[in-house]
Order: C-alpha cells, then sequence, then structure tokens
C-alpha cells in the first residue's frame, strides 16, 4: 500500500514469490546477499535479464540516467577528462567509448577497493585511455602548481597522478557521494544524520572541480537522489558562489521532461530548472506517454560552463 494515498486504495504491480523469511531479511546479522524476492509477473511486462545476459567484454549494463550523465557530459576524442568520483567504473567505461579511447580520462575515487574494480572493467572492455588513481578528490588540486603558458598539459604530466595543477581539464564528471534515496527501496541503514553531511561535502567536491576546470570547459554535476537539498540546492549554491559559472541546458532532453515543473520548492528559476534534468516517479495521469523514460531511478543531472 501506498502511504501517500487513501488507505483503502492499493495498486497491483506484479507477482512475486518469498525466498527468504521476513524474519532472515530484518532480524539476522545484516549480512544477507542474493535475491530475496523472485518475480514472476510485472505489471510493465518487462523480462528479468540473467546475469550471463550480456557476453563479458562487450558491453556493461546502466540505468538510463546514467547513461545520459555522459551524455551531458559529451566528452570529445582527445580531450582531458576528470572523473572525481568514478569507482566502479560503469560511467567512466562509457566517457572513455564516446572518445573511441582516444584522449585522457583521470579517474579518481577514495577506496583502493573500487579502483581495483575500476582497473578490471577497464582491462575487461579494452579501455586504454584511462588512467585511475587512489585519491580523496577534495584534495586533487594544488593551488601552488604552475600550469604551461599555452594551457596545455603534456600527457606525461598526468601520470604522475594527483594533486594536479588548477585550470588543466577540459570536461568534469563530479557524480557526486549522495543519500542514494533514487533507488530505494533498499535494506541498507540510512538515517538524517547521515544525509544532513552529504551537502557539505558535494560542495567541497564541487569546490575542487571549479578550480580544475579550464576556462570554457563543461562540469557536470549529477546524484542518485531526489532530495533538493544534494540537487537543486547544490545548483543555486554554486551559482551564487561562483560567478564564473553559467548553468547550461543538460543535453540530451528527454521528451518527459519538456513540461516538467519544480514541484518541490523554488530553488531554482524557470529558466534555471529547464536547464536540468531531474528523474522523478511520475503522479501524473498522463503517466503512460514516455513511460519507459520515466521508469527509472531517481537521479540528477545539471551542466556548468566555466567562463573564465
Amino acid at each position: 500500500m501506498d502511504p501517500q494515498v487513501g488507505k483503502n486504495e492499493h495498486y497491483f504491480e506484479g507477482n512475486r514469490i518469498l525466498l527468504i523469511t521476513r524474519k532472515q531479511i530484518f532480524c539476522g546479522d545484516g549480512l544477507n546477499r542474493g535475491v530475496a524476492v523472485l518475480v514472476t509477473d510485472t505489471t510493465s511486462g518487462c523480462p528479468s535479464l540473467p546475469l550471463n545476459f550480456i557476453e563479458p567484454g562487450t558491453a556493461v549494463m546502466q540505468n538510463l540516467p546514467s547513461i545520459v550523465c555522459g551524455r551531458v557530459l559529451d566528452p570529445k576524442p582527445g580531450e582531458v577528462i576528470l572523473d572525481m568520483c568514478a569507482a566502479p567504473g560503469n560511467k567512466t567505461t562509457h566517457l572513455a567509448a564516446l572518445m573511441n579511447n582516444m584522449g585522457i580520462i583521470i579517474a579518481l575515487d577514495r577506496s583502493a577497493s573500487r579502483i581495483l574494480k575500476l582497473q578490471e572493467l577497464c582491462k575487461e572492455l579494452s579501455v586504454t585511455n584511462v588512467l585511475s588513481f587512489v585519491c580523496n578528490s577534495v584534495k586533487s588540486v594544488n593551488m601552488q602548481m604552475k600550469i604551461p603558458l599555452d594551457g596545455q598539459c603534456d600527457p606525461q604530466y598526468f601520470e604522475t597522478g594527483p594533486p594536479f595543477s588548477p585550470c588543466c581539464f577540459d570536461r568534469i564528471l563530479l557524480d557526486a557521494p549522495c543519500s542514494g534515496l533514487g533507488q530505494r527501496p533498499k535494506l541498507d541503514h540510512i538515517n538524517m544524520k547521515h544525509i544532513a553531511s552529504l551537502p557539505p561535502l558535494q560542495k567541497k567536491l564541487f569546490e575542487t572541480a571549479v578550480k580544475l576546470l579550464k576556462a570554457g570547459g563543461i562540469l557536470v554535476y549529477s546524484t542518485c537522489t531526489v532530495v533538493v537539498e544534494e540537487n537543486e540546492g547544490i545548483v543555486r549554491w554554486a551559482l551564487d558562489r561562483f560567478p564564473c559559472l553559467e548553468l547550461v541546458p543538460a543535453e540530451p532532453r528527454l521528451s518527459y521532461f519538456a513540461d516538467s515543473e519544480d514541484l518541490f520548492n523554488n530553488t531554482l528559476s524557470a529558466s534555471e530548472w529547464k536547464c536540468v534534468l531531474k528523474f522523478v516517479p511520475s503522479v501524473s495521469e498522463s503517466f503512460e506517454e514516455n513511460a519507459c523514460e520515466r521508469d527509472t531511478i531517481g537521479f540528477f543531472i545539471a551542466r556548468f560552463k566555466k567562463l573564465m
């Protein structure tokens, strides 16, 4: 039952077979893994894909918003790209494919084990233009380092890893650590204290990204949450704090965004709202229109251009 609707209203979503008991799910040691519920029928009619559906080394499965995220960054062959929170590497390898393995992608993550997974994925997919490093991206810039007079860094410059000099990246993807509430339901623990701690971290990462981005460069900020403070709130803060940034349309803009409105608050102006992409479940009667675009995880994408 949906708690947002009347007590006597129900929606049929499909048929499922419970494979483990509620006691096993909620009263165990918290380390259960695997399938808890087997879906046998769905209202969408979409089949479940087996684990061996894709041959290793040929492709990576991603949610639609994650694919759109790489397209919004729009990396070009030969450019120098920074992926600030890159592991496990799904978006990183997508960027490499868009660049035809030409240019450089610097992939950073603070977790050594997750960087190892990224490196394994790059090897599996024959990605050759990614240099990955274990690094807290907040510390990935050194403001005392000098950039070349022509603004171009030799490829060997990046091989030593972070910290980097300011203004040395053509495009930056900041797929920020977030509350992940767009991926609900999940059984892992989360609380308000943790959620409240995220915007300050997101702002620190964003500020570092602005320092590392070249004039004329593109910065894409994204999350897999629907929390306003982590999405629209970060955009508002960024535009107020950095006069050098311009919010530009995140494209491709899927058709279902054409009539979207900021239903949550007035954090962004009407023109600013039309620049961002926010994937949220639809509650309108026209849900059947563009249903495949709406049936995604919650996600947010904003695209900025550095003017100077």
